[in-house]
C-alpha cells in the first residue's frame, strides 16, 4: 500500500529530486531541499494544538483519479493538481501517526481512504519530506487532464456529494 499527497500542480516539480541544485538554488547542499516543501507544500491544516497534513490511502493506482477528482472539485479553481506517492512505512518510521479520519472530497467512498499524518514535529516533518523526496514518485495533472478525469468520474457517479463541488465545476460539469 502507499499513500498519496496532493499539492498545487505549480508547486508538483518542486518535488522532483532533479529540479533543485540548479542555478537558482545553487546555495542548496547537495542532497537537500529548500524550506518552501515544509512550509509551503506541506502545510498544515488542523489547528495549533494538533496540526495535520492530509493524505489519501492508496490502496490501489486505479483509484489516483478519484482521488485527483475528489480533491479539484472542492477547489475553487482549475490549476491542475501535483501529487506524490510515498510507501506506506515512511510516516511511521519518524513516529508520525496516521489517523484514519474522514476526508472532505465531493466522493464519500475517496473520504473513507483519507488519512491525517499527526504528532508532527520539525524535526519529524523535515524527515518525512526527506525520504518522500527520495523513494516518491512525484506526477501532475494538467488543466486539461484534471477537466477530463473530473468529467470521467462525474459521469460514473463518483462525485455525489454535490454540495462540495465548488462553482467553477458546477458550470464545467453541467450542474
Amino acid at each position: 500500500m502507499e499513500f498519496v499527497r496532493t499539492v498545487e500542480y505549480i508547486r508538483a516539480p518542486r518535488w522532483e529530486k532533479t529540479t533543485y541544485n540548479r542555478d537558482k538554488y545553487r546555495w542548496l547542499p547537495k542532497g537537500d531541499y529548500p524550506l518552501d516543501l515544509i512550509v509551503k507544500d506541506c502545510r498544515n491544516i488542523g489547528d495549533e494544538n494538533d496540526p495535520v497534513i492530509s493524505i489519501f490511502k492508496l490502496e490501489d493506482r486505479a483509484y489516483l483519479d478519484r482521488i485527483l477528482a475528489g480533491w479539484a472539485v472542492i477547489r475553487s479553481k482549475n490549476q491542475g493538481v501535483g501529487f506524490i506517492i510515498f510507501d506506506e512505512n515512511i510516516p511511521g518510521s519518524h513516529n508520525i501517526r496516521i489517523s484514519d479520519d474522514l476526508g472532505t472530497t465531493a466522493d464519500p467512498e475517496i473520504n473513507e481512504l483519507h488519512r491525517n499524518l499527526k504528532e508532527l514535529t520539525t524535526s519529524r516533518t523535515a524527515n518525512l519530506v526527506n525520504d518522500v523526496v527520495l523513494t516518491g514518485t512525484v506526477d501532475s495533472r494538467s488543466e486539461e487532464d484534471l477537466v477530463e478525469i473530473v468529467i470521467d468520474a462525474h459521469a460514473h457517479g463518483y462525485l455525489s456529494l454535490r454540495n462540495r463541488i465548488q462553482p467553477y465545476w458546477k458550470t464545467i460539469l453541467g450542474l
